[in-house]
């Protein structure tokens, strides 16, 4: 959501979540730009990229040093993924652009469009999503060295007037597609027909809905009402979602990310909630350094669980730092 990464997305939803229902800190650190607003980390489990303001930030935990601090363009970036098996992260700006970035030379390589302002992108295996005010895309991106091709499918989607969409997630095995809307909607597509949302359900509070993600135990979404909501069988139109934690009784979630059957929403206050979906109940509650006795920390706006780091849990603070849990 804000960023997913793999964001906002999903892992693969055969990784052990045990792990993450005893979370501990492991380091944290400055990347020098406010806020961060998507995390990614890479397939080697170590080099961390994030996007902040109009730049991108590369930095290597074992080495524990910054490698490359960049910027691209000038509009503000907004989410980011990178494309398995190659030196390429996708950028998603408000400048109504996808732009492919080379990690190693620290440039962009290629810009494709995006159809607007990019509100989110998710990659899995049936390509790259990305959502924007404008609706949703699917680009079967094609890499071939530095730079990328491929076609684009519009995914219909009957959002009010006004509304549009603020995050994005795709299955990683199944050909299902998510978006939540601003409108407080989350909507859902069979990839396999092209054609309008298989399902749509609401938060209750119409807050816009900053994070959606599959886990084993279904698809979870997060909205800025503080709701976090679980469709066991998202695809089964006469199954209700639970409601993992109601409107109102928590600060606003900014983003959400899910492994095997657990998964892990977090927002203002710098509090990340560790979920069992399949049983429906909090696990347990993290909580960054920086907010110390009964002073809220910085929002967490994004995070992203790090499959190729054996479980590495990472979160993108407001005021630019990054906890690694």
């Amino acid at each position: 959501g804000g960023g997913a990464a793999a964001g906002g997305g999903g892992a693969a939803l055969g990784l052990e979540a045990s792990a993450l229902f005893s979370p501990r800190l492991v380091r944290r650190f400055d990347l020098g730009a406010t806020p961060l607003t998507c995390v990614v980390l890479a397939e080697d489990g170590e080099t961390i990229c994030a996007a902040g303001g109009a730049g991108v930030r590369v930095y290597c935990q074992r080495r524990r040093r910054m490698l490359r601090r960049s910027e691209v363009g000038t509009a503000p970036l907004t989410s980011c993924a990178q494309l398995r098996g190659f030196d390429l992260l996708c950028l998603g700006s408000t400048d109504a652009a996808l732009h492919l970035y080379s990690v190693g030379r620290g440039q962009t390589v290629q810009s494709l469009p995006a159809g607007g302002s990019v509100a989110a992108l998710a990659l899995g295996e049936a390509g790259l999503l990305c959502c924007s005010a404008a609706g949703a895309r699917l680009h079967r991106l094609v890499p071939t060295g530095l730079s990328a091709y491929g076609d684009q499918l519009s995914l219909p989607a009957a959002l009010p007037p006004g509304s549009g969409l603020a995050s994005a997630a795709l299955h990683p095995e199944l050909p299902l597609a998510a978006a939540g809307a601003l409108d407080g909607g989350v909507v859902l597509w069979d990839l396999r027909s092209g054609g309008p949302p298989v399902r749509t359900w609401r938060h209750p509070g119409g807050a816009p809905v900053s994070g959606v993600a599959f886990s084993a135990g279904g698809l979870v979404s997060c909205s800025l009402d503080g709701s976090v909501l679980c469709a066991r069988q998202p695809h089964e139109t006469d199954v209700s979602p639970i409601e993992l934690s109601a409107a109102g009784c928590g600060p606003p979630q900014r983003c959400i990310t899910a492994f095997g059957s657990a998964a892990v929403s977090a927002g203002d206050g710098g509090v990340a909630h560790v979920w069992d979906v399949q049983r429906g109940r909090l696990e347990t509650t993290v909580c960054s350094p920086s907010a110390i006795g009964a002073v809220a920390g910085p929002a967490v706006r994004s995070a992203s669980l790090g499959a190729a780091g054996g479980g590495q849990l990472i979160l993108g603070l407001e005021n630019g730092w990054c906890e690694v849990w």
